[in-house]
């Protein structure tokens, strides 16, 4: 680098990391003097992925300078406005990789078999992503292709309700990879997505810097913002900002969806069909054989061999009861 020239470091990479940066060992973040312990608050580091990049540091309350190179012991350095000294110069870099069992609880499932596995009959398929809207806004909401960027949905991250949203409206792709220029907003700051698998949301999880997402904005005006809620209250902080006018819509599953305008009455309806099926299931480790086949003989008889599905159950709220009893009486005899 030359003298006076501006720098700034990009952060790329794949396996979670915090990152202790200083210029002449005082700290890039909180103009404190340098110490390897990682320290919450103030928070002395940085964690990747997540922090795209850096170009300057702290030198007081609210004051950022950037990264220029400057010859030492002349009193241009940031180690030397803030110390009065220049006896390390330089820039220091400490990496933490995350705790290899800390990453494999968070990031890694354990290998599970699905129980009712396709072919099912088509009575038996849970009922396809919806969204809920209020009552008023039902036109206007009809189907995913009238969302635009100056409407909110609401979701729980984490789930089938969220994938499928993004997917439907053109944010993700198949595999859950976010398109290029995508903001979404975390608790260490703002990514954007390049595009490329290290932005991608599934059902099954989510790439670690989009850990904690909050807001999610799309990059052109034909998709909607998705506000993500539900983190202390659950899907009743959904609806209350959906009735509050916080967001316009709650993508999730019709039955959830049914069951609040059932609950709450005309204020509220379902609409924006999704044409794709889920399938209602459990997992469970492949290993346990006998309670694989234990669970699929015995749902199999509650659901009438799964010709009994959301639509029966509603019209007839004892109808597993009544089938349960008829299983016990069978085994009786």
């Amino acid at each position: 680098m030359y003298q006076a020239e501006a720098m700034w470091i990009n952060f790329n990479c794949h396996y979670p990391m915090a990152l202790k940066i200083a210029a002449g060992k005082a700290c890039a973040l909180t103009g404190e003097s340098w110490a390897p312990k990682l320290v919450p608050e103030p928070q002395n580091y940085l964690v990747v992925p997540g922090q795209p990049w850096l170009d300057g540091f702290c030198i007081g309350q609210d004051l950022i300078r950037q990264f220029v190179a400057m010859p030492l012991a002349e009193g241009y350095s940031a180690e030397e406005q803030l110390t009065g000294e220049a006896r390390h110069g330089g820039l220091q870099i400490l990496a933490y990789p995350m705790k290899a069992d800390v990453y494999k609880a968070r990031f890694e499932r354990p290998k599970l078999q699905r129980l009712y596995a396709p072919p099912m009959a088509e009575a038996a398929y849970a009922p396809p992503e919806m969204g809920l809207v209020r009552a008023a806004d039902a036109d206007r909401l009809a189907s995913h292709d009238l969302l635009t960027s100056d409407m909110r949905v609401g979701v729980l991250a984490g789930t089938t309700g969220e994938a499928r949203l993004l997917q439907l409206t053109g944010l993700a792709d198949a595999e859950g990879i976010l398109i290029a220029g995508t903001r979404i907003d975390t608790p260490r700051g703002s990514v954007v997505s390049d595009g490329s698998a290290e932005y991608a949301i599934t059902a099954a999880g989510a790439s670690p810097a989009l850990e904690g997402r909050t807001h999610l904005h799309p990059p052109g005006d034909d998709s909607p913002q998705v506000v993500y809620l539900g983190g202390l209250l659950g899907e009743a902080e959904l609806i209350d900002a959906l009735r509050t006018g916080q967001i316009d819509a709650v993508a999730r599953g019709e039955i959830g969806n049914r069951d609040t305008v059932h609950a709450l009455g005309s204020d509220f309806t379902v609409t924006a069909l999704d044409s794709q099926v889920e399938y209602g299931d459990f997992t469970l480790p492949v290993e346990n054989t006998d309670l694989i086949a234990c669970l699929n003989e015995r749902l199999g008889w509650l659901t009438d061999n799964r010709n009994v599905g959301y639509a029966v159950w509603r019209a007839d709220p004892g109808i597993f009861l009544q089938r349960a009893d008829l299983w016990n009486a069978a085994r009786a005899e």
